[in-house]
């Protein structure tokens, strides 16, 4: 539902391929905050990483970082360009339990 807004974001950065994980990350979950803007798209949030680890999830931590580091840059003028907070961000992952 809020994919135009989501794509908006990616675009903005000029997301790719070759870009870092933590500026991703970071980009995802922007897109995700300014999907909320379409009607029904809540605002809870679970983010994966998927690679050649296998699949991990995002840890609560790490989402309550992405969220102050956004609240921030919406108040700030600063985007386009990413600040220590993304670039050296820890991210906390678990692996999901096996079935």
């Amino acid at each position: 539902m809020g994919d135009r807004h989501a794509d908006n974001v990616f675009a903005w950065y000029r997301y790719s391929s070759t870009t870092p994980l933590n500026e991703a990350l970071y980009i995802a979950f922007e897109a995700k905050k300014k999907s909320e803007m379409a009607g029904g798209v809540g605002p809870m949030t679970d983010a994966l990483i998927v690679d050649s680890n296998g699949i991990q999830f995002v840890e609560d931590s790490t989402m309550q970082t992405l969220l102050e580091i956004y609240n921030e840059r919406e108040h700030g003028a600063q985007r386009r360009s990413f600040d220590k907070r993304i670039t050296e961000l820890k991210i906390e992952t678990t692996k999901p339990d096996a079935p």
